[in-house]
């Protein structure tokens, strides 16, 4: 497994923050919150059925300290458990309702894993090139790792970054046709990448 532990992610990536929160003009809405602690994925990575990578987590009025802190044993993917913060669980079990209502959300959570480009919170993410931290090298080999042991990996946000850096195509790895509003319901994707989702899960 490779190394995610959350002071290691935080000494990894501090000087490149350092210098991105750093440069003139800097928008609030891309500053990253390292106070909420790194999140880098949510699931059993190494082990999900089904991996969807997206940009990194989102910053808003629902955020708090303890939504990167959350943990549950047996619901690796954690944000989907009732006693979950609210805003990480309504963000989760709304974009995996059908999944749940079929399978339950504790099955889902051992069967589904979200991985960031980044693990830091932000209101938007920055796609210039200014923002490149250490940690999505991190990102990128667990991408890949996912890929080659045959996991159904999907792409919700950030196909302009996934897609090159795995090299891939979107003939290869299905790209969600409405990435600022990414769902995984039947009315949300395709019925045939519905169905992977469910066969894989099941």
């Amino acid at each position: 497994m490779l190394h995610f532990d959350p002071v290691y992610l935080t000494e990894l990536d501090r000087e490149a923050i350092g210098r991105y929160h750093a440069l003139p003009g800097l928008k609030d809405k891309y500053r990253l919150h390292i106070e909420l602690g790194p999140h880098p994925y949510e699931g059993d990575i190494g082990n999900a059925r089904v991996v969807v990578l997206m940009n990194n987590p989102g910053f808003d009025a629902t955020s708090t300290p303890d939504d990167h802190r959350f943990h549950r044993a047996a619901w690796p993917y954690a944000s989907l458990h009732p006693d979950a913060p609210v805003g990480m669980r309504c963000y989760s079990t709304s974009r995996f309702r059908d999944l749940i209502t079929e399978f339950g959300a504790q099955h889902v959570s051992q069967r589904l894993a979200m991985l960031q480009i980044h693990p830091w919170a932000s209101g938007e993410l920055d796609t210039s090139k200014r923002l490149t931290l250490p940690s999505q090298q991190l990102a990128i080999a667990h991408a890949r790792v996912a890929i080659a042991r045959g996991t159904l990996v999907l792409i919700g946000r950030g196909a302009w970054y996934w897609l090159k850096v795995l090299g891939v195509t979107e003939r290869e790895v299905f790209v969600h046709h409405a990435p600022r509003s990414a769902y995984w319901n039947r009315e949300s994707v395709p019925p045939d990448v519905y169905e992977q989702m469910r066969a894989r899960l099941a």
